[in-house]
Parts: C-alpha cells; sequence; structure tokens
C-alpha cells in the first residue's frame, strides 16, 4: 500500500497540466549559429523570441503568452509523455503516461490521455479520451475504482482556450529554471533558439536533483519542443522522470473521430452505459 500510495501522489502532481512528446526526438537537423556577442543585455536588440533574452533570461510569463497568442487561430497537434521510475527499499516500479491533443478549431478537437485529472469534475481517471466533431461532443473515462468504461455525450462546447492552457502551463513548469543557455540554431533551414536550462525553481523544485531541460523556441514564442529529466528524493524513496512534449501538424490538422466513439453513441442511445462522474 506505501508504493500505491506514493506513486499515485506523484503522477497526480502533473497530471492535466501536462501530462506527456511522442517519442519523438529532437529535431534531427540542427546547426548551431552564433548569437552575436554585441547584443545588449537589456533592451529589444536582446529580445531573441518573446521572453528570451540572447544572455540567458527567460521571462516565463511572456513566453508562455506568447505561445498561447501562437496558437489562438492555428490547429496544431500535442503530444506530451511522462517516464517515471522510483524506487522505496528494494522495490523499484515504473510507468509511462501521455497526453495528445488535436485541435482542428473551437468545435472540433480530441484529447486521449492517460492518468488524467479533469478540473471541472476534480476527478482523477486511469484513461479520459473526448472528442467533439463540431456539434456534439464524446467522452470516455477509465476510473481507479470503476474499471469498465464509461461514456457522455453532450451538447459541443468550445474549448480551445482549456487545451491551450494544457501546453502552455508544461512550458512555465518545465522552464521555470535557475539558469538558462539561449544558442541559435538552424532547424531543417528555420532559425530557432536552443535553451538549455538546469536547476528547477518551479512546483517542486526544492525537492528535484540533477534537474535539467532542453526545448527549441520558434522566433515568435511558441516552444516547438521540450525535454526536462531529474530526480527526487525523499522519504526513502528515490524517483526518476523524464517528460517530453512536441508540436506537428501546426495549422494543418485534420481531427478523425476514433474508433471508440461509436461506442460511446451506441451505449448512450440504448442506456447501457452509466455517466461520468
Amino acid at each position: 500500500m506505501r508504493w500505491r500510495v506514493l506513486f499515485v501522489v506523484v503522477v497526480a502532481t502533473t497530471a492535466g497540466c501536462s501530462a506527456i512528446d511522442g517519442g519523438a526526438a529532437d529535431p534531427s537537423t540542427v546547426t548551431p549559429v552564433p548569437v552575436p556577442d554585441e547584443a545588449p543585455e537589456s533592451g529589444p536588440g536582446a529580445t531573441v523570441a518573446p521572453g528570451v533574452w540572447a544572455d540567458g533570461r527567460v521571462d516565463i510569463g511572456l513566453l508562455a503568452d506568447a505561445q498561447a497568442a501562437v496558437l489562438a487561430n492555428r490547429s496544431f497537434r500535442w503530444r506530451a509523455e511522462r517516464n517515471w521510475t522510483g524506487t522505496v527499499g528494494n522495490v523499484t516500479s515504473s510507468a509511462e503516461t501521455y497526453d495528445e491533443i488535436a485541435l482542428e478549431n473551437e468545435t472540433r478537437f480530441s484529447r486521449d490521455a492517460t492518468m488524467f485529472l479533469t478540473h471541472p469534475k476534480d476527478a482523477f481517471y486511469a484513461r479520459y479520451s473526448q472528442y467533439a466533431n463540431g456539434s456534439v461532443q464524446f467522452a470516455r473515462a477509465q476510473s481507479y475504482s470503476w474499471w469498465r468504461a464509461r461514456y457522455d455525450r453532450s451538447p459541443v462546447v468550445p474549448n480551445r482556450d482549456r487545451l491551450v492552457r494544457s501546453t502552455t502551463a508544461a512550458v512555465q513548469r518545465y522552464l521555470t529554471v535557475e539558469t538558462v543557455r539561449v544558442d541559435r540554431v538552424s532547424v531543417e533551414g528555420k532559425t530557432m533558439y536552443r535553451l538549455v536550462g538546469r536547476n528547477a525553481t518551479g512546483l517542486g523544485g526544492s525537492m528535484m536533483e540533477n534537474y535539467s531541460v532542453r526545448a527549441h523556441v520558434r522566433p515568435d514564442g511558441l516552444v516547438r519542443n521540450l525535454t526536462a529529466s531529474y530526480t527526487t528524493v525523499q522519504a526513502g524513496s528515490t524517483e526518476h522522470v523524464r517528460y517530453r512534449f512536441t508540436f506537428s501538424q501546426i495549422g494543418t490538422v485534420t481531427v478523425r473521430q476514433p474508433p471508440w466513439v461509436e461506442t460511446a453513441r451506441s451505449r448512450h442511445e440504448n442506456g447501457t452505459t452509466r455517466p461520468i462522474q
């Protein structure tokens, strides 16, 4: 029981806020391009992206706001993964979780996540999925207390802001660090800025050891991908975490109906599902 409680507490701290790069590595063709040494330490000339300065200063609020602005009128796909390994005494366990969002527009989107906290109901699910087709929204949930999937159907509610916030929350959580090195690089012929940071100062930073984070940021402020890793040691337990997210298909996403939606539709119509609680 000690292990199960520890595992759930650790996962709950990040579920729903961020949750996890489709296994994709950093962009394959990254060519360093020196940042000019003469860039001033303050003022417009030092800013290489909103909230990012050539000398390593980062205003995480400005950067997150810039990402939200980039995504305000664009479709996108975002996938995050979190790999966790923990040891208590001589017992070791591990888990992998993910959160994938595909947004075409305000009322056409999908989401699929494991170990997910849904804030309106304040419920923690082993698996949670959403799909909206422009007029109707379906949901599927599997709880730790009831393992058989349950389904809901309701009128669609515009959800862009909330889905975008999930991506900016991950930026704020994992890029809040003490020191950052900024390098201008060329990724597939396009300029980006590689941020390498250490020593987390955000949520849980005081408990983290060997914290490192690497991200590629576009000049408009979109954090194209991010990878973070750290270790925590407390109360006789050791935990190793690796977290990654990446964007893809920016401006080109078409949301397809997931296979589970037909089951949701039929069970809702014939009354063979219980409501998600």
